[in-house]
């Protein structure tokens, strides 16, 4: 069916080609010679039209021919049965959509039959409520147009290629019928004959309507070869697409030989089959002289019969190419033992049945294609599953070792998350001890308790997988016991249920220095995916178990440090405690002497008792650092964090400096940077943290200037303190901070002083969110700079 009336005068010129096409005598001589326009059903064309129904599962198919004044239906087929029967009437060319097809020759698919622009306003898209259609050409064998074999449905429908391909083989066979219909009406006997012959397409087409695989097709197709041609042998060859050779798929009726002999024609060998590939048209053969005269090669002799036709001498051949869309894929070869005419009847029915051959080859490769590619699919999805099961395995194990803090806890989390989740029945870990000759377990689980060998030091050379480790470095997988044996490991230790094993390296520094080992029930093959886990779990383990000794040997190193350091504090403490009493006792008594108590006082004893005073406070300032170091290593020296004026603090601290500072001749300037500049410390610690800086100034510079100065950077306010000293070599620098360290030890012990005071500045100044940093030149003199938080 297709789209509207034939305009009497038409105007346009796709309207004038139509015309032309529907009213062409020979076409319609062609129609008249079928016979099908009285009123008459023809039986192999209902089936044609049911098989059509049924098998693109439309409620309406129908053969039709088209004249130039009417679209008559010669066989229809309608499901289910309470659409109207009046599909059989003919319908003039107004309602007509089959006369699309015969006017273009080609195939028309309509998936929307009332938004299509050929048929939207077609009387019978209005009145009948057709949907959707799908017709293809009915021809003569001399290409003349008769009309066409379609489907209906009164909903809208998406067709598909393979829709297509089914109704242009039916197509074929109908015209195939259509053919022999007319040729019969000459000669019943050849009319008996065709529809024969339909028939047996027909039952080939049945069968090879299901869903085959290409071996499958190849085996109906040529059970049918003997029943539908008489052949007494035949193959089915497949073309290969890289270089063109035939490769038999199938073959019947002939010796095993034979088949062994023609397994495979190359692309240029001088057969009727690689002939028939290369040009793509049937070679028929009909007698053994024609095969000398066209010069081919040995052909498959003797076929021992297939059915009912009998075997022998063979005497003439067919190469029929099995063609899809003008590709050939492949080549059906026939043999028959008597001479044969191949006469235009025979041809045009070999013609079909290797379409039909050819249809069902191509369906077999497209479901060949979607089995391989599903089974391509599920083996993807397995080892994805397979895949995420060793990725949650291993993270089981990971998350396991994160919290083992010993040696023993990664093992025995190894052994249980791992090797146990993995389907082994029993494991164990080992490390190498004595210098890498003896194997100690180190963890293990499933084994008997009469195994000594799973529970005891033992040899590393004795006969089992875990020497070879050893030896090696490489990992050992054995899948049965009589894989064991042929490696001839000592088969004493065995389970009594177990039936294959692994052994694996755990390396340190590419060392070995242990081995995990699993045993499994029963043979097991080791798929090079298992092969990978049990390795990264060997892997886990190694790293693992270097963590957990490392974390051993740094929390001892710790525990160490830690108690010496209590006992440092601890000493410091009572070190201080009981220096500070004598220091305070001879500070009072040269106190009461200075002032005459005890009787008068000389001029020479003043200048002694000063000196005695000099060296007492000196001590007590020595041990006031020593008090000081032992609170802030134990954390218990307290800080009052408050806005404090830097200009207060910095003039504070130049006054109780300055006597010190023009005692030895120096000059002391003070400059406190933008007025109102606050920083956030504690003034106490802020002012010994300064008193200090300078006492060091002064004791190390002979002449000069010593500066106090300060200045905003961000958010941070520098306090620096420079002198005009001897200064501090550069190597010196990075460890001038350090407690107990002296930049010249001679110098030190001539101005005193035990290497504490920068290190307890630099406490006090990180402890108020601050630092202190040092800069000098060597005979220019030094600059240390107090960082503390600006307030705004």
């Amino acid at each position: 069916m297709s789209s509207g009336t034939i305009d009497p005068d038409p105007a346009s010129d796709a309207q004038r080609r139509l015309l032309a096409t529907l009213r062409d005598p020979a076409r319609l001589a062609a129609i008249r010679a079928t016979g099908l326009l009285a009123d008459e059903r023809v039986e192999a064309l209902e089936r044609v039209a049911r098989l059509a129904a049924v098998g693109l599962r439309a409620p309406l198919a129908q053969v039709n021919l088209v004249t130039d004044a009417a679209q008559v239906p010669v066989a229809a087929h309608v499901v289910p049965p309470h659409i109207p029967d009046d599909w059989r009437t003919p319908v003039e060319l107004s309602r007509s959509y089959c006369q699309h097809v015969v006017g273009d020759g080609a195939p028309l698919l309509i998936d929307d039959a009332p938004t299509h622009p050929r048929v939207r306003d077609n009387a019978a898209t209005r009145d009948a409520g057709i949907g959707a259609y799908l017709g293809v050409p009915l021809r003569t064998p001399d290409a003349q147009l008769l009309g066409s074999l379609c489907v209906v449905d009164f909903e809208p429908r998406a067709w598909s290629a393979a829709d297509l391909l089914v109704l242009d083989d039916l197509a074929a066979v109908a015209s195939l019928e259509i053919a022999l219909r007319a040729a019969g009406r000459a000669a019943s006997d050849e009319a008996s004959h065709a529809v024969d012959r339909t028939e047996r397409l027909q039952r080939l087409s049945d069968d090879l309507a299901r869903p085959l695989t290409r071996a499958e097709a190849a085996r109906l197709i040529l059970a049918h070869v003997a029943d539908a041609m008489g052949a007494s042998g035949g193959g089915v060859f497949e073309r290969q697409p890289d270089d063109g050779a035939l490769v038999l798929l199938e073959a019947i009726g002939y010796r095993d030989v034979v088949r062994r002999e023609h397994a495979r024609l190359d692309a240029d060998s001088r057969t009727p089959a690689a002939e028939a590939a290369r040009h793509a048209r049937p070679v028929l053969v009909g007698s053994r002289a024609a095969w000398d005269a066209a010069g081919y090669q040995a052909p498959m002799e003797g076929p021992i019969g297939v059915g009912d036709a009998p075997g022998g001498a063979a005497a003439a051949w067919a190469a029929l190419p099995l063609m899809v869309d003008d590709r050939v894929l492949g080549v059906l070869a026939l043999t028959f033992v008597t001479p044969r005419a191949f006469d235009a009847a025979e041809r045009a029915f070999m013609l079909a049945y290797a379409r039909q051959c050819a249809l069902a080859l191509e369906r077999a490769r497209l479901l060949d294609a979607e089995r391989a590619a599903r089974a391509d699919a599920e083996a993807a999805r397995a080892e994805a599953e397979r895949a995420v099961s060793r990725a949650e395995r291993l993270q089981a194990v990971t998350a396991a070792l994160s919290g083992a803090l010993t040696p023993r806890d990664v093992v025995v989390a190894v052994v249980r998350e791992g090797l146990m989740t993995a389907g082994a029945r029993a494991g164990a870990v080992l490390e190498l001890v004595d210098g890498g000759r003896t194997w100690r377990p180190v963890h293990t689980v499933g084994f008997p308790a009469h195994t000594a060998q799973a529970h005891t030091d033992f040899p590393v050379d004795v006969p089992v997988p875990v020497r070879d480790v050893a030896r090696t470095g490489e990992p050992v997988f054995l899948g049965t016991r009589d894989a064991w044996a042929a490696a001839g490991y000592d088969t004493r230790p065995l389970l009594p249920d177990s039936g294959a094993w692994a052994a694996l390296p755990l390396r340190r520094d590419g060392a070995v220095v242990g081995a995990l080992t699993a045993s499994f029930a029963g043979p097991h093959a080791f798929a090079p995916d298992e092969r990978a886990f049990l390795l990264a779990l060997a892997s886990l383990c190694a790293q693992a178990m270097e963590r957990a000794r490392l974390f051993e040997a740094e929390r001892a190193a710790r525990a160490h440090a830690e108690e010496a350091s209590r006992a440092k504090s601890d000493f410091l403490n009572v070190l201080s405690h009981e220096l500070r009493s004598p220091a305070n006792a001879i500070i009072g008594h040269a106190q009461l002497l200075e002032l005459g108590i005890h009787g008068p006082v000389t001029p020479e004893q003043h200048d002694a008792l000063a000196r005695i005073a000099r060296s007492a406070h000196l001590m007590a300032a020595l041990v006031n650092d020593l008090l000081n170091l032992a609170r802030i290593e134990q954390g218990r020296l307290s800080y009052e964090l408050q806005d404090v004026s830097v200009a207060e603090a910095l003039d504070t601290v130049a006054g109780v400096m300055r006597p010190q500072v023009e005692a030895k001749a120096l000059t002391l300037d003070v400059q406190p940077g933008p007025p109102g500049l606050v920083v956030r410390a504690d003034s106490e610690r802020l002012q010994q943290i300064l008193i200090n800086l300078l006492t060091n100034a002064i004791k190390f510079t002979e002449r000069g200037a010593l500066s106090l100065s300060a200045r905003v950077e961000g958010a941070r306010v520098c306090i620096a303190v420079r002198d005009t000293g001897i200064g501090i070599p550069a190597e010196k620098l990075p460890t001038v901070f350090d407690r107990f360290v002296q930049v010249d030890p001679s110098l030190t012990r001539r101005a005193g002083g035990m290497g504490l005071g920068l290190a307890i500045a630099r406490d006090l100044a990180r402890a108020m969110d601050g630092d202190l940093t040092a800069s000098s030149v060597v005979g220019e003199g030094s600059t240390f700079t107090l960082l503390l938080p600006l307030v705004r």
